[in-house]
């Protein structure tokens, strides 16, 4: 979508519909969760956090580029999903794995950005354009609590590097 948004090619704009209809179609199941693998015609292993995020995220941007509002609505039901799933309401974080997954020793909380942006910051993001796009106070609030833990972080971090 970035290559769309940027050189205004249709072509990049037809590959990312392609992709983003083989992800409703091949990865998103009829229970609601999303697969992180597809091999030999058949999808495997439940998604993790990143996927949800960064796949929300895309169809935001579809939407966006096309206006087409079912990519909207794909991104409320992933969302929806992700909350019932994978959210952690006395942590106010996601967790990288759904409740339906495996237990692990420890739940993990992919919080620190990189190269790439955290999922949770991602899904951040997201809550936060799907809050405006829904008017959904519930989303505003949660993306609202992350960014301030965020920034509080931040300049913890940054006092600790001075100090």
């Amino acid at each position: 979508m970035d290559c769309y948004k940027a050189l205004g090619n249709e072509n990049y704009l037809n590959i990312a519909v392609k992709n983003a209809h083989f992800i409703v179609n091949k990865l998103w199941s009829s229970e609601g969760n999303l697969t992180h693998t597809y091999k030999n015609g058949k999808p495997a292993i439940n998604g993790f956090l990143e996927d949800y995020a960064f796949v929300i995220d895309s169809f935001i941007s579809l939407y966006e580029a096309t206006f087409d509002e079912n990519w909207l609505l794909h991104s409320k039901n992933l969302i929806n999903y992700c909350l019932d799933h994978f959210y952690d309401e006395k942590k106010e974080l996601f967790r990288f794995t759904s409740d339906l997954d495996e237990a692990l020793i420890t739940n993990h909380f992919e919080i620190e950005d990189n190269v790439i942006p955290s999922s949770n910051s991602i899904m951040a993001s997201n809550l936060f354009k799907l809050s405006v796009y829904f008017e959904n106070s519930h989303y505003e609030e949660i993306s609202k609590k992350w960014f301030h833990k965020s920034f509080r972080r931040l300049i913890i971090h940054q006092l600790f590097l001075i100090g």
